[in-house]
This record gives C-alpha cells, sequence and structure tokens, in this order.
C-alpha cells in the first residue's frame, strides 16, 4: 500500500514537472519569435517582422496561459506592422484588441506602465485616423492626454499636445495650434533636439497661416538652434530655406540670402540635388529683387546646370512623340492610296484574263498578256503585303494614346478582360489603381495646354521606368491614368505607388526653363472573384475621392472601413 502511494506520488510530480518544462519551452519560443520580430522590425521589413509577431500570438494561444504584457505587446506590434504596410483596416482591429486586453489587466492589476501602454495605442489609434480626418483623430489624442497627465509621463503629454496642434493646424484652426504647440513644449526635455525642432517648426508654419512672420521667424530661429544641436541636417535645410523665404516676403533680401546660402552649402554636403535646384531657384529670384542681376544670372545658370540633364530626357521624349504622330498620319495616306490603286489594279486583270480567253490564236499577243498578267499578280501581292502590314500598325496605333504612347482605353480594355479571366481561372488577385495629377486645370490655365501635353508625357514616362513589364498603365482621359499591377497584394501595389507619388512630387519638370511642380493622388482596389471592370473602378475612384478630399499627393487603399 504505502508503495502504492509512493508510485502515485511520483507519478503526479513527474506530471507537474513536465507540464512545467513545456510551458517554459513554449514561451521561450514565443519570446524568441517576438525578438526576431523585433529585429526585422526596426529594419523596417515589416512583412518578415509581421511573419514572427505571428507565430508568437499563435505559440501564445497553444501555452493556455492566462494573457499578460507581453501578449498586449504581441498584438501592439502586429498592428504597427499592418499600419507600415498600410492595411489600416486590420491595424485598428489589433489595437482595439490589445486596448481590450490592456482593460482586462488594469481589472487585475492598475499598474501605471500597463496604462501608459493603453496611451501608446490610444496615439496610434489617432495617427490612422489623422490620416482620414483630423476631426476623428482628436478624440484618441485628447484621451490618450489625459492618461499620460494621470501618470506623468512627461514625453507622451508633450507628444499629445504636437499633434492635436497639428490637427487643428489642418483643420483650418490656427490659433488653436498654436495654443496647444506652445503647451508641448514644456514638457520635453531640453535635450530631446528631435522634438524642439519640430514643435517650433510646427509653430512657424501656424504663425504663417496668421501672417504673424516675426513670430514665425522667431520660433523657426528657435527649431534652426535645436535642429544644430541635435545634429538634424535635414530638419535644418528645411529651416533654413522657410526662414529666407521669410525674409524675402519682409524684403529683408541681405538676410534672405544669407539663410539661402547657408542652406546651399548644407544641401550640397548632404548631395541633395532637389534641395540645391530649389535653393538656387529662390536665391536667384531673390538676387534679383535686390538689384544684384549679376549673382541672379549666376544663380540661374547653376540651376539650369543642375536641371539641365531632367531637361533633355522631357525634350527628346516630346520630339519621339510629334514625330509618331506624323508618322501616324503618313501612313493612314498611304493606305488610301493603296486602296485606290489595288481597285484599279484588280479591274486590270480581270480585263487581261477576259482578252487571254478571246485571243487564244494569237499566240505572241497571248505570251505577252500572260507575262504581263503574272507581273501584276506579284505586284498586287506585294501591294497586298504591305496593306496588310499598315492596318496590323493602324491597329496597333489605334490602342494607344497619341500624346503619351501609352495603352488608351481600348488597349486598357483588352488587357483587363484577359486579367480577370486568368485571375478568375488560377484563382490569384491583382491590385487596380487610378492616378489624377492634382490641379493640373491650373498649370494648363497658367501656362498653357502645349506645356500641359509635355508635362503628362514626362509623367507618363516616369510611370513606365516605375513599373515592371508585367504590368500595364494607361491614360484613361485628361490627366488620369489607370495602373494594374498583376499577382500583387494591396500592400505591395501601395509600395509602388508611394514610390511613384514620391518621385514624381521631388521631381521639377523643366519646360521651356521653366520648373514646375506636380503631384499625383491614388486610389488602389483589390480585385476579387466576380468583380466586374466597372466595379473595380468604382472602387479605386472611391478611394481617390477619399485622397483628394484629404489634401491630395497621398495613395489611398479602398477597404470597408473607408467605404463607411
Amino acid at each position: 500500500m504505502r508503495k502504492y502511494k509512493l508510485f502515485v506520488f511520483f507519478t503526479v510530480l513527474f506530471f507537474i514537472i513536465n507540464s512545467c518544462l513545456i510551458y517554459a519551452d513554449t514561451y521561450n519560443r514565443v519570446v524568441s519569435f517576438f525578438d526576431e520580430g523585433q529585429k526585422f522590425f526596426k529594419n523596417e521589413n515589416y512583412e518578415k517582422a509581421l511573419t514572427n509577431f505571428k507565430n508568437a500570438k499563435i505559440l501564445y494561444g497553444k501555452s493556455n496561459q492566462k494573457q499578460d504584457l507581453l501578449y498586449v505587446k504581441i498584438l501592439r506590434r502586429i498592428g504597427d506592422c499592418y499600419y507600415y504596410l498600410g492595411d489600416y483596416k486590420k491595424a485598428i482591429q489589433l489595437y482595439e484588441s490589445a486596448i481590450e486586453q490592456i482593460d482586462i489587466l488594469l481589472k487585475k492589476n492598475g499598474n501605471k506602465g500597463i496604462l501608459i501602454h493603453k496611451a501608446h495605442l490610444l496615439v496610434m489609434l489617432g495617427n490612422i485616423f489623422k490620416i482620414i480626418d483630423c476631426n476623428k483623430a482628436i478624440p484618441y489624442y485628447k484621451e490618450a492626454l489625459n492618461i499620460y497627465k494621470k501618470t506623468d509621463f512627461k514625453a507622451g503629454i508633450g507628444g499629445c499636445y504636437l499633434n492635436l496642434g497639428n490637427c487643428f493646424g489642418e483643420t483650418g484652426q490656427p490659433d488653436k495650434a498654436i495654443e496647444f504647440t506652445n503647451k508641448s513644449i514644456p514638457y520635453f526635455n531640453k535635450n530631446d533636439c528631435y522634438s524642439l525642432s519640430i514643435a517650433y517648426s510646427n509653430l512657424s508654419d501656424f504663425y504663417i497661416l496668421k501672417k504673424g512672420f516675426e513670430n514665425a521667424i522667431s520660433a523657426l530661429e528657435k527649431s534652426v538652434f535645436y535642429s544644430i544641436k541635435g545634429n538634424r541636417k535635414r530638419q535644418l535645410l528645411f529651416n533654413y530655406i522657410k526662414l529666407g523665404k521669410l525674409r524675402k516676403e519682409q524684403q529683408k533680401y541681405n538676410e534672405a540670402i544669407n539663410s539661402f546660402n547657408k542652406a546651399l552649402e548644407l544641401a550640397q554636403k548632404t548631395q541633395d540635388k532637389e534641395a540645391i535646384r530649389k535653393t538656387l531657384l529662390v536665391m536667384a529670384d531673390c538676387y534679383a529683387k535686390s538689384g544684384n542681376y549679376k549673382e541672379a544670372y549666376l544663380c540661374t545658370l547653376d540651376f539650369i546646370k543642375n536641371s539641365r540633364e531632367l531637361f533633355s530626357k522631357q525634350l527628346v521624349k516630346q520630339l519621339a512623340e510629334l514625330e509618331n504622330k506624323h508618322k501616324a498620319k503618313v501612313m493612314k495616306r498611304k493606305i488610301e492610296t493603296l486602296k485606290k490603286i489595288s481597285e484599279k489594279q484588280q479591274k486590270y486583270l480581270f480585263f487581261h484574263k477576259t482578252t487571254l480567253l478571246i485571243s487564244v490564236v494569237f499566240i505572241i499577243i497571248f505570251i505577252v498578256l500572260l507575262w504581263q498578267r503574272q507581273n501584276l499578280i506579284k505586284d498586287i501581292e506585294r501591294k497586298n503585303s504591305d496593306m496588310k502590314l499598315l492596318l496590323q500598325t493602324i491597329e496597333k496605333v489605334s490602342k494607344s494614346d497619341d500624346l503619351t504612347g501609352l495603352p488608351n482605353r481600348r488597349g486598357l480594355m483588352e488587357f483587363i478582360d484577359r486579367e480577370i479571366s486568368r485571375a478568375e481561372r488560377d484563382g490569384q488577385s491583382f491590385c487596380f489603381a487610378i492616378c489624377d495629377l492634382d490641379n493640373f486645370k491650373l498649370i494648363n490655365d497658367k501656362f498653357s495646354h502645349q506645356v500641359g501635353d509635355i508635362i503628362l508625357m514626362a509623367v507618363s514616362k516616369t510611370f513606365q521606368d516605375l513599373i515592371r513589364k508585367i504590368d500595364i498603365v494607361a491614360r484613361f482621359g485628361g490627366e488620369e491614368f489607370v495602373f494594374v499591377f498583376t499577382g500583387t497584394s494591396p500592400g505591395n501595389a501601395r509600395k509602388v505607388c508611394e514610390k511613384i507619388r514620391k518621385t514624381i512630387e521631388e521631381t521639377d519638370f523643366i519646360v521651356y526653363e521653366t520648373p514646375i511642380k506636380v503631384t499625383v493622388t491614388f486610389g488602389i482596389t483589390e480585385f476579387a472573384p466576380h468583380k466586374t471592370f466597372d466595379k473595380l473602378l468604382q472602387e479605386a475612384d472611391k478611394a481617390l475621392y477619399i485622397g483628394k478630399e484629404n489634401g491630395k499627393n497621398r495613395v489611398v487603399i479602398y477597404n470597408q472601413y473607408l467605404e463607411k
């Protein structure tokens, strides 16, 4: 009996120890996946980071343990990955799930650190809603602010005030924007040069909205101080340019030129070509207004030197398009001539056939006529072959846009019909995007339609250079273009569109020695079974409309949340 009790005791003890070891092993694997995901996340490889965080979440669920702060961190990081990949709907779901878990933990233990995590999640929700509507973001920032105040987390308080200031600035309330931005500054550590340089730079923008140039200059000078102290070269570069423009508005040309020179020196050190061109352009204008035409001329020469390569590419493209138009017209006239000649030769051939039948007795005449007949047949076959080739060329031209050389609506419809059939047959997906040039009518009105056409050709060339060969970009009408990304997820389609958008934004299109800035807005949707072309067009157009309504120059992915 005693031996039996000892046997039971040691058996139970064995199972308890074994369970503890299994749990410890599972928990260690969860931590390992989480740490690996953190490494990818810091290197901005969000897709690999997402895979590791998801594995950590699955293993955590298998451990059958009560959810703790590590589980909250895993949920938040998954949401962060979706946020940076552009899937805002999933990001919102993950953040809200993490907040629910935090509320459960707070009921058991009102830990200050757990409460701060909740505030961080509320700030991320505010950041997402700010992209769509600043008014919807404000309640999240205010709720986070109350938590930071309750926990005396100063950096969080300053950050929330700064975000609220940005929201009020975006909604056209400069007084409130100034008030909340000023509130943020005392909460930042004096060594937090990053936050302070941004805060004072934002203040200058809000003062400019109110035409308070002296206050704006004072704020910018403080932003310059913290940018230098924190070695924030890019922020310092933009501050010098902004400071120079303000002093130029006040007609303080010497002070403005001094600021522009500092910006130019910094841009040359960092090899920022776009900033160099931008600075040279405003410097030339400033020298001209101050009466120093020699320096204005030299700055203009430097600007042209830095812009010549871009302009030459645009000019070559324009000439090639004009040549193609001319060739198309010549081909049409040639086809009409060939048709008339062919009709005449067919009649002539019929006449010779008849003559041969009734002139059998005249052998010499028959031989001559037969020889002529053979020559005519060869000539007709050659001309028919030429005409067939020209008809094929015209067919190809009919599917291309005359101005840009891109596929037109007809060419697009043939491609999209094939792509929908392939996607439904193979069970694959693709993304459909509409791109619209922002404020393009202003370019036509200000510079002429000829300049507008050159801009369209240059932008089209940029589109073609930045997409894969298996994808397509077509001109849909006016300044509107359609992209089809074969076998591509919305996240990857967004990356491509963001790259295109940024390239267009950062390019100065030089036309007749005049730099013209262009921005574009994208609306993206994903194909699903039984979706028609009209449905894809409707969804992408809805996303484009949202992008236009929220400030333009952005990429918006259509989803159920945006549809609401």
